[in-house]
């Protein structure tokens, strides 16, 4: 529970940090991201938590949802960070397609694709809000 706690910690933070400081696609993925928390929570307030050794269909669906929302803005988006979000999205999602095939994996493997992914995500929403920042505001590369 620890761990899930300082995961949503670091995502609101960056996602308060990427509506301040960033551009229209910064908040579009940080939206995205809060959304797709906001609608899990409020799910497993009547259904219980996944216990990875069947495929997950709630969470496969979450992902599905935010890797279009995250491949629309790299599509649509002009800067590169978002090609590398909806990446790490798309191996995400593949881990749920892993277990609908029948791969053996342990749970555990099927667990740690399907959410290790998402520290990834938010460190890129980080970086690239930094980026974004940066070029706005000259003052911040000296």
């Amino acid at each position: 529970m620890l761990r899930y706690l300082l995961q949503m910690a670091l995502m609101l933070a960056v996602a308060a940090y990427a509506w301040r400081r960033g551009g229209q696609p910064e908040r579009v993925a940080a939206a995205a991201f809060v959304s797709q928390e906001v609608v899990d929570r409020a799910f497993h307030l009547l259904v219980a938590a996944p216990n990875y050794r069947e495929v997950d269909l709630w969470h496969m669906s979450l992902d599905l949802a935010l890797l279009g929302t995250l491949v629309w803005l790299a599509l649509r988006a002009p800067r590169v960070w978002p090609i590398w979000l909806a990446s790490v999205q798309l191996v995400a999602t593949l881990g749920h397609f892993l277990r609908i095939i029948e791969v053996e994996t342990p749970p555990v493997v099927y667990w740690a694709i399907a959410t290790a992914p998402s520290y990834l995500l938010i460190l890129l929403l980080a970086v690239g809000t930094y980026l974004n920042d940066r070029t706005r505001n000259p003052r911040l590369t000296t």
